[in-house]
């Protein structure tokens, strides 16, 4: 007799792991969805991120490359500016 109950207690057991297991499956399914979501915004965040760091980058080459010209041009106009001195004819 305590053996068939035993046996009954156990099944119990065994029956109620399985249906809390089964219920919570949606649940964990629910929360895979959630994280494949979250991961997919993060990636898109990243990759956004990276953009803007490599168009930051391109940005200051430009100005960089700006301001080279600009003190090029200053550099030709004091040139010409001499040479219009010493030879108008040139001018």
């Amino acid at each position: 007799m305590n053996i068939v109950l035993a046996r009954l207690i156990l099944a119990l057991v065994i029956l109620g792991v399985l249906v809390t297991v089964s219920e919570s499956r949606p649940s964990l399914q629910v929360l895979h969805e959630i994280l494949e979501e979250t991961k997919t915004e993060f990636d898109n965040e990243l990759k956004s991120l990276e953009d803007l760091l490599e168009t930051s980058a391109l940005l200051e080459k430009f100005q960089r490359n700006r301001r080279q010209t600009t003190e090029g041009a200053v550099d030709m106009k004091s040139v010409k500016r001499t040479r219009c001195y010493f030879n108008p004819v040139t001018c």
